[in-house]
């Protein structure tokens, strides 16, 4: 019972970090210009369900004289619910409220901040410092919070906000260029494998294939360390428990 108990955990644990993370993000560290076109292969393989291009950062989030430093993910929301159930995350607002003048906070940000759906804030990116080196003032942009997610991760939660794509782009200077796209594999595809072969046959020289598995390997290490944990303490209770009843027997 022990174990299936421990078993069910760990698969819960990583179903919800395929469901945050997706199975597979493809990352370079220079900007990706025309992704669609360099990406066009990959989104034909038959492994591949579904890719979505995202960009992000790190911002100044301000609400009256409360600041934050978020994390910011700029989506193209239809592609990215073709790739991640986002809807199932939002706990208030409606995503097809989403445009370039909201934004979706999570949940533990927003209460760090007070804010709740409808509040105005202001957001500072290090397009604006860059700006301000070459003599040029660009003022804060002021965001609608049209809605709150919850993930159930600390981490997403509490240090997370949501734009649309072109909303990061803007923020950041992108241009029309994206850091990187999220694939959704088909069910039992194994994403490791799938990652090593799109790097070696698919990929620019620059660019990374990083499965789900890779990006959490610590926490995954860590759950793995107490599931033997607990097995061995089983092992000896067991052992102590046959001891008994052979004693009381004999």
């Amino acid at each position: 019972i022990v174990q299936s108990v421990m078993n069910g955990f760990g698969e819960g644990i990583r179903s919800r970090i395929v469901e945050t993370y997706g199975d597979i993000r493809i990352q370079s560290p220079e900007l990706i210009s025309d992704w669609e076109s360099a990406f066009s292969g990959v989104a034909d393989l038959p492994e591949v369900l579904a890719l979505a291009p995202y960009a992000e950062g790190v911002v100044l989030l301000q609400f009256g004289n409360k600041p934050e430093f978020p994390g910011i993910r700029g989506i193209d929301p239809v592609a990215e619910e073709r790739v991640l159930p986002i809807r199932r995350f939002i706990t208030s607002g409606d995503l097809e409220d989403f445009d370039d003048e909201g934004i979706f906070l999570g949940d533990g940000l927003a209460a760090s901040l007070g804010v709740v759906p409808g509040d105005r804030v202001e957001v500072f990116t290090p397009l604006m410092l860059e700006r301000l080196k070459e003599d040029e003032v660009l003022l804060p942009r002021e965001f609608e919070v049209i809605g709150l997610f919850r993930t159930r991760s600390p981490t997403v939660d509490g240090r997370m906000m949501i734009c649309t794509l072109r909303v990061m782009q803007e923020l950041y200077g992108l241009g029309e260029s994206v850091h990187g796209v999220v694939l959704r594999l088909r069910p039992g595809v194994d994403a490791d494998a799938f990652a090593g072969r799109l790097e070696s046959e698919f990929l620019a020289p620059h660019m990374r294939a990083v499965s789900w598995r890779e990006s959490s390997r610590d926490f995954l290490f860590v759950i793995e360390q107490e599931k033997r944990v607990i097995s061995f303490i089983i092992i000896v209770i067991i052992l102590v428990a046959a001891f008994s009843i052979a004693i009381a027997l004999t």
